[in-house]
């Protein structure tokens, strides 16, 4: 059999100008008809499925990292008076109380409005003027609220609406990236005030996390 039998038994005769063509699939033609229709069903589905799991474990880590950031926040600021709250290491520093008006702010537009629709006007300005000096304990209750409003929000978040553009703060993104910038913008501030603390409280400051085990405390 020549190299020209062998082209037309496996590819189908070949074409003028020598290209060689593969020979139509017929209906039901095993795997070049209802087979390959299958196994394309079959991949789409499993491409779904692996989809809704990174979706739910996304969600499911961000909602740990905001509890875990409020946590912190809650522990430091927790340890503090009044007067430390609302002290600034310098002049052109922000005390704890002007950095938890900006988170409040900022999860406001971000989460609470951009995230979950409720209607939120912020002024972001006024966040960085000290004003009346709020007590520690009204700071806590409010701040601790907001962090309740924030889980909602991110529980019932539609997995389906992740990749959707909204426009926030003059920034279009899709919500999953409003989301990382809304985690990542209050564990940056979260990170800020537990410093302001420990450099207050000194040997006084109380962690609000300890290694459970060897391996934990190596790293």
């Amino acid at each position: 059999m020549q190299r020209g039998d062998l082209e037309e038994v496996f590819f189908g005769k070949t074409q003028r100008g020598g290209s060689v063509g593969l020979l139509p699939a017929k209906k039901g033609n095993g795997a070049f008809g209802q087979s390959d229709k299958k196994a394309k069903n079959l991949h789409l589905k499993i491409e779904r499925r692996d989809n809704m799991e990174i979706e739910v474990e996304f969600l499911k880590e961000v909602g740990g990292r905001f509890s875990h950031a409020f946590g912190l926040i809650a522990n430091a600021v927790g340890q503090l008076d009044d007067r430390q709250i609302w002290f600034r290491p310098s002049s052109h520093s922000n005390s704890i109380g002007i950095i938890l008006q900006h988170l409040t702010g900022n999860l406001n537009q971000w989460v609470l409005d951009g995230l979950g629709g409720k209607n939120y006007k912020r002024n972001r300005p006024m966040e960085f003027r000290e004003g009346a000096r709020s007590a520690k304990e009204e700071i806590l209750k409010r701040f601790s609220q907001l962090g309740e409003s924030v889980q909602e929000v991110i529980s019932h978040f539609r997995r389906e609406a992740l990749l959707e553009q909204r426009r926030i703060q003059g920034f279009d993104q899709t919500m999953l990236a409003a989301i990382i910038a809304a985690v990542t913008h209050l564990e940056l501030h979260a990170g800020q005030i537990a410093y302001v603390s420990k450099f207050l409280l000194n040997e006084k400051y109380q962690e609000s996390w300890k290694p459970a085990s060897a391996e934990q405390g190596s790293a």
